[in-house]
């Protein structure tokens, strides 16, 4: 059965300095997800969720995007930034576990393919405190 997906908009806002609050996830050759979100942070207030695929950042399409690019992108940010997100809707919840499962070994550790990005606070010119690990 395949997903039933919901496209969202979202606005994350920050006081300047704070973190975004969420960790990206992907094989870059496919587009970035939500491996977590920080309790109390703009993500989670803005409504952003675990698994959530995003699909464009303030208004650019991430689908042909480079992990430099996306990471820039976010990084460009002031205290505002727009996410359009593809949210699995369907009630059972299966399909999304797999999308989880597919990115770990047998081991439950994350594949060396898969990269993550902590998302952190932006002075303008610098994303600060952020690491890829590859």
């Amino acid at each position: 059965m395949k997903p039933k997906e919901e496209e969202i908009s979202l606005t994350l806002k920050r006081d300047s300095g704070q973190e975004w609050g969420f960790k990206l996830a992907a094989c870059w050759s496919s587009t970035p997800w939500v491996l977590d979100v920080y309790p109390n942070s703009p993500a989670e207030v803005a409504g952003c969720k675990e698994l959530d695929v995003i699909t464009s950042i303030d208004g650019n399409s991430v689908d042909k995007a480079t992990e430099t690019d996306i990471m820039k992108m976010i990084s460009d940010a002031d205290n505002s930034l727009e996410l359009t997100i593809k949210r699995d809707t369907s009630s059972s919840g299966e399909e999304k576990n797999d999308l989880s499962e597919e990115n770990r070994s047998s081991s439950g550790e994350e594949r060396d393919d898969l990269s993550e990005a902590n998302i952190s606070s932006s002075d303008g010119d610098k994303l600060e405190d952020t690491s890829i690990e590859k």
